[in-house]
């Protein structure tokens, strides 16, 4: 339990879009190999939050951005 507060904390602590997303997306993966259900579903709870409360872009995050955009239309922004 408190490994997840520790990567809750990071994930919304981090200044960086891309680094949150790379660190929830690989614990997913971890996730995905272990068949951890609750870990999955707090990777995908995380990604979530990761795009609702976005930091400013960096230019090295413009790709990423679009990348979401793409996968999830363009109607996820007007959320943020």
């Amino acid at each position: 339990m408190r490994q997840r507060h520790r990567f809750s904390d990071a994930v919304k602590n981090d200044g960086s879009n891309l680094l949150r997303w790379q660190l929830v997306n690989g614990l997913g993966e971890a996730g995905l190999e272990a068949g951890d259900e609750e870990v999955r579903t707090w990777c995908s709870d995380q990604q979530d939050q990761i795009l609702r409360s976005l930091k400013p872009v960096s230019p090295q995050q413009v790709d990423w951005l679009i990348s979401q955009i793409k996968s999830r239309g363009v109607g996820f922004l007007s959320d943020v």
